[in-house]
């Protein structure tokens, strides 16, 4: 595919054994640590665009995929958390990637960790930024009632996430800004001062438009195994680093806390941060997964 329109910057399309494609962003440094970036619910590669700059300086080369149905990347007829870690692998063999370092950021979380945890000689390092925590049998305390009913009994319903992905589709392709107000909707202070910027909104809203471009297929399929029981997937806190504001109003903080406990990842919790402060600390995160920090 040809180069976008940021120098350094390139859209890659790979093909599966199974025929299904997947598409990426390749940015950075090209012969530089390999770095995968997983988005979130909804989202595309298009969410690590501002990590460009950021991951050239610090010698990173970072892919940036849409996950399964988003964007330019076909989704599995049969999907689980193991499934994807596999076509990360086969991934990472097509772009001539033995090892690498790994990002999930929100929805992203959960699949980046169970890739990690079954790849494991292959991901070095991987980051949890803001991430989707396990939501079943974890009790009330768990998550509010907003939370709850997103995670818990919506997806459970036959058409109710498609119906409402649907919605957000619309929005995403005929009022863009609309989607990132959507998103804003339960946000703190923290994001609102980081999100101010126009140029962030003007992104979030594109990597929204891009990721449900053509069917809300990945989200729906997101919220389908987000509402599954997830198995252990121990890691370590040298290999996983989880961040997590603590007045995030987009995921259930105590479930991003249970997530790491489950892969007893080292926690790193923002005071009175929000879920988007990663936007202003790019290199702290891709120093940590390419294993450059001192």
């Amino acid at each position: 595919m040809p180069a976008s329109d940021v120098d350094g910057e390139y859209e890659r399309r790979l093909r599966l054994d199974d025929g299904r494609s997947v598409t990426f962003l390749d940015m950075g440094k090209p012969d530089g640590i390999p770095v995968f970036g997983l988005h979130g619910t909804p989202g595309s590669r298009f969410k690590f665009r501002g990590a460009h700059a950021t991951a050239m300086a610090l010698g990173i080369r970072l892919i940036a995929l849409d996950r399964w149905g988003y964007g330019g990347s076909d989704a599995p007829s049969h999907a689980s958390l193991d499934a994807y870690a596999f076509d990360l692998g086969a991934c990472a063999d097509a772009v001539g990637v033995d090892r690498f370092g790994l990002i999930g950021v929100s929805g992203g979380g959960p699949y980046a960790a169970i890739a990690a945890h079954c790849l494991r000689a292959r991901v070095t390092r991987v980051g949890l930024v803001s991430p989707v925590g396990p939501m079943i049998g974890t009790g009330r305390r768990q998550a509010g009632l907003f939370h709850r009913l997103s995670f818990r009994v919506a997806p459970r319903i036959p058409g109710a996430m498609r119906a409402t992905f649907e919605v957000y589709r619309l929005m995403a392709r005929h009022m863009p800004m609309a989607t990132v107000a959507l998103a804003m909707a339960r946000a703190p202070a923290a994001d609102h001062a980081i999100m101010s910027d126009t140029k962030l909104r003007s992104a979030m809203a594109r990597s929204f438009a891009v990721g449900l471009s053509r069917s809300t297929r990945g989200a729906v399929i997101d919220m389908e195994l987000f509402s599954r029981d997830w198995r252990a997937m121990p890691l370590g806190p040298d290999v996983a680093r989880l961040w997590v504001g603590t007045d995030d109003g987009n995921v259930p903080v105590n479930a991003a806390r249970t997530l790491a406990r489950m892969t007893n990842a080292y926690l790193v919790e923002i005071e009175r941060g929000g879920h988007y402060w990663m936007e202003t600390a790019w290199n702290e995160v891709l120093g940590w997964a390419a294993a450059l920090d001192p």
